[in-house]
């Protein structure tokens, strides 16, 4: 994933990974930490996340920082 220079690149990268390797929950958060833009940010989470990992309220208000996107971000993946 460094040598990826787009996020979109960095992104695919992560993805494939998540596809080959059961990436543990704190080597998807920092990868997640690589990319900037947090609607791209939330999209890979749905793609990578598998259904026995639930990430906390915590985890993602460090995810993510524009309550917009942290608002879908909690609507999916933590049970209110």
């Amino acid at each position: 994933m460094e040598q990826a220079v787009f996020e979109a690149e960095k992104c695919a990268v992560l993805e494939r990974a998540s596809e080959a390797h059961c990436l543990t929950r704190n080597q998807m958060h920092e990868a997640l930490d690589r990319i900037a833009n947090e609607d791209r940010k939330l999209e890979t989470l749905e793609q990578i996340t598998r259904s026995d990992i639930e990430w906390t309220e915590a985890e993602l208000r460090e995810m993510f920082q524009l309550n917009f996107i942290l608002e879908r971000a909690l609507k999916r993946f933590t049970k209110r």
